[in-house]
């Protein structure tokens, strides 16, 4: 993707494993394999279903492996649920977190960021909608 200043952008949406902590690790190592190897200066943006457990220390390992990237929603935290995950006959307060989207802080400002819960009984997946507004920098 380019946009008008021919600035070269690269998203990559994962989706990690959900059972095989090792796994995420590995794939944590992949990321930061492939971002170093795209063109400097590209903007590369990380989101996806990162399916973190809460001792599996991958957001860790993220973060140490992706530097230059924070979250969007410990940048700007809107005024949607701290969920991103719910089972179909589970209840909000049951809810966790497994969806991200990293930016280069460096590149990106993050003007707002939220998880989307609009109609939580007539919702179509088991996951909410991470939207962010994003400016260059």
């Amino acid at each position: 993707m380019r946009t008008t200043s021919q600035q070269q952008w690269r998203v990559l949406n994962l989706h990690l494993d959900h059972l095989g902590a090792e796994a995420r690790r590995q794939s944590v190592q992949l990321v930061a394999a492939k971002l170093a190897a795209w063109p400097q200066g590209a903007v590369a943006v990380v989101m996806g279903d990162f399916n973190p457990s809460g001792d599996d220390g991958l957001l860790q390992s993220m973060q140490q492996a992706l530097p230059q990237h924070q979250d969007v929603l410990a940048l700007k935290p809107g005024k949607g649920p701290a969920y991103s995950f719910l089972n179909w006959y589970d209840k909000p307060d049951q809810g966790v977190r497994l969806d991200f989207m990293l930016v280069p802080k460096a590149q990106l400002s993050v003007q707002k960021a939220q998880l989307v819960a609009d109609d939580l009984k007539n919702r179509r997946s088991d996951h909410l909608a991470l939207q962010a507004w994003l400016q260059i920098q």
